[in-house]
C-alpha cells in the first residue's frame, strides 16, 4: 500500500504578480506553469518537487521519461531574482 501524495487535482498554475518582490513557495510541480509574471521579484526560496505520472514515491527518479511535471516555464520567470 502506498501512502502521501498520490497525485493532485491540478494541472497548471500560473503566477501573475508582477508586482511581487519575495517569494517563498514550496509545491509538487504541476504539468505546466502557462503564465509567470515576477517582474519585479527580488528574493525567492523555492522547493519543488517533480512527479512521475502524477504519482509521488518519495524518491528521486532516474528516468525523466516518465516526468508529468514540468518547471520549465517557472524557472524561467524567476531567473531574474537577484
Amino acid at each position: 500500500m502506498q501512502s502521501g501524495f498520490d497525485g493532485f487535482d491540478y494541472q497548471e498554475i500560473s503566477f501573475q504578480t508582477p508586482s511581487l518582490r519575495y517569494l517563498d513557495y514550496t509545491n509538487f510541480v504541476p504539468d505546466a506553469y502557462p503564465v509567470v509574471n515576477l517582474e519585479s521579484l527580488e528574493e525567492a526560496k523555492i522547493d519543488l518537487q517533480v512527479v512521475e505520472d502524477r504519482e509521488w514515491f518519495g524518491e528521486l527518479l532516474e528516468d525523466p521519461d516518465h516526468l508529468s511535471s514540468n518547471p520549465t516555464n517557472f524557472i524561467e520567470g524567476i531567473k531574474n531574482v537577484k
